[in-house]
């Protein structure tokens, strides 16, 4: 059978000197060890047959008072926390008076949860808050509804206490200490390792951006290098002169289309524009009936190119769509002139016949 107790100590196992020296300043003000509960004392905790979880509770719940000694181990102890949880249950419910006792390795702001300064009596246990202990036993006898001892008894049962209990806070503040430096270590190799990762980090990007650059670069080059071979290839080898347009058809059209086609990707790419290959351009593109493309590269043509023929006007002409190419149509009129019969030939004459209607529309406008 159960024991009511009037006082319950919930504490740490790893605190059980302090509870022990607590229940023992408590029976000093006339309370008799019969009413408090604690665990780790014998007589005062569980009796034989019954089992530790269910004595507790009991316990517990029947207790007017139930005195919290609050360590960072307690916090760390989710048995401590639930017993804190209960308390704070039965507090707001009038059942039960709660203090905590805050012992010198944690400080207010580590409660977080069911604790609430506004409703709960905290006192600190360490020498410099010694009155405290006096005010929970002003408080402790008046809730029991006891005398309160004479102000000697007081005094000594405060004294012996924190006599008793020094050898423990002083134990708990130095491992409180070397965990607050162990934290202070472990922050600084934190940070350092932060830094340590970000400017490896900054490394990283910088060589993946210098990579990424010399590949640009390189491909680029190469880019440049095809450029300069598909120009090059025009060049050596021409638009065939005296080639039938069946045999333009046949044989030679896809091939320089597809070198046409390679031609301007590269250039939209690279940029900048050449006259000469404007004008193989032009005509690969009128042998295959394209004249507006073909136009097209005859401008850049014009806008590019200095001949021997007129090299006064290629240095200051507008090429729009309103200019009609008198003077390509003369061009070209010459190359007809000396150019064999061929697709080639045919393609200057196309040419001319495309810019000649051109010629007559422009006209047509600027007489309306």
């Amino acid at each position: 059978m159960f024991c009511k107790k009037n006082i319950f100590i919930s504490h740490s196992s790893e605190n059980r000197e302090i509870a022990e020296q607590l229940c023992a300043f408590i029976t000093r003000l006339g309370i008799k060890e019969s009413r408090i509960f604690c665990s780790s004392i014998i007589g005062q905790g569980v009796n034989n047959g019954e089992k530790l979880n269910d004595a507790i509770s009991v316990s517990i719940n029947k207790a007017q008072v139930i005195v919290y000694i609050i360590s960072r181990d307690f916090i760390e102890s989710s048995y401590c926390m639930e017993e804190l949880g209960i308390g704070w249950y039965l507090s707001q419910f009038k059942k039960a008076s709660c203090f905590y006792l805050i012992l010198p390795d944690i400080d207010l702001s580590d409660l977080k949860g069911f604790v609430n300064s506004k409703i709960d009596k905290f006192s600190f246990v360490d020498k410099s808050h010694s009155g405290d202990l006096g005010l929970f036993a002003e408080n402790l006898c008046e809730i029991l509804k006891i005398r309160l001892p004479k102000h000697s008894v007081l005094v000594n049962a405060e004294n012996t206490f924190i006599s008793a209990t020094k050898a423990s806070i002083e134990s708990i503040m130095e491992k409180s200490e070397n965990i607050k430096k162990e934290k202070e270590k472990k922050e600084k190799e934190t940070e350092t390792l932060q830094k340590e990762i970000k400017h490896l980090k900054e490394n990283l990007d910088t060589l993946n951006k210098r990579i990424q650059d010399s590949r640009e670069e390189r491909n680029n080059e190469l880019l440049k290098q095809e450029l300069r071979t598909i120009c090059e290839r025009f060049r050596y080898l021409g638009f065939r002169t005296g080639i039938s347009q069946k045999e333009f058809d046949l044989i030679y059209k896809e091939f320089w289309l597809s070198m046409v086609n390679r031609y301007l990707e590269l250039q939209k790419i690279l940029g900048g524009e050449d006259g000469d290959m404007a004008m193989l351009l032009a005509t690969i593109y009128s042998a295959n009936g394209d004249f507006d493309e073909a136009y097209e590269q005859l401008k850049v043509y014009v806008q590019h190119r200095n001949t021997q023929v007129y090299p006064s006007y290629f240095e200051n002409i507008k090429v729009d769509d309103s200019n009609d190419m008198e003077e390509i149509i003369e061009i070209l009129q010459e190359k007809i002139k000396h150019e064999p019969k061929g697709v080639v030939q045919d393609s200057y004459k196309e040419t001319v016949e495309y810019l000649l209607e051109r010629k007559k529309k422009i006209e047509s406008k600027t007489d309306e």
